[in-house]
């Protein structure tokens, strides 16, 4: 058995000796990633034989987050308008991400929690998504993850967030 241990998980496995199936686990951990994940953290932690654990992966658990290094940025669904030259990105992130740097101008935005807005999104395929936005417009057209159909969405000031407008 050994332990993977990134900053903010660990994962206990029983060894069975396939040195991919332990790359594996640290992709997994690590979010898929990097290539290599098993460089990118420290070695295997061999536990004590006959620990009465019984499954392949036998436990994961979040850390105490006095364990965890402070992680900042967002992930996710984002739509993000590039602060230089407005150009406009809709991905996914798959990690967090402190800014975004734009593909048009090569410039950078930070981004933090507290200065992105809520997007909620109903196309007529019937996909709902949310994603997070730095956008200050009060309406804009953005394009379903499903179908590619734009979809308008206003700026909801009650709800203090975007949402589909609705016809009629």
């Amino acid at each position: 058995m050994f332990k993977i241990r990134t900053d903010t998980r660990e994962l206990i496995i029983r060894d069975d000796g396939e040195e991919g199936y332990f790359n594996l686990c640290c992709s997994i951990l690590l979010g898929g990633g990097t290539k290599n994940a098993a460089d990118t953290l420290p070695q295997k932690e061999p536990l004590p034989a006959g620990a009465g654990l019984e499954s392949t992966i036998l436990k994961e658990k979040e850390l105490p987050e006095q364990e965890c290094r402070a992680e900042s940025g967002v992930g996710g669904f984002l739509h993000i308008v590039c602060g230089h030259c407005g150009a406009e990105k809709t991905f996914c992130a798959k990690s967090k991400m402190t800014y975004y740097k734009c593909g048009e101008c090569g410039e950078k935005t930070g981004l933090d929690r507290d200065g992105l807005r809520d997007l909620y999104v109903n196309c007529e395929c019937g996909k709902n998504s949310h994603y997070l936005t730095n956008s200050t417009d009060g309406a804009f057209d953005i394009n379903c993850i499903r179908c590619g159909s734009p979809t308008a969405v206003e700026w909801n000031s009650k709800k203090k967030c975007y949402m589909t407008i609705q016809e009629g």
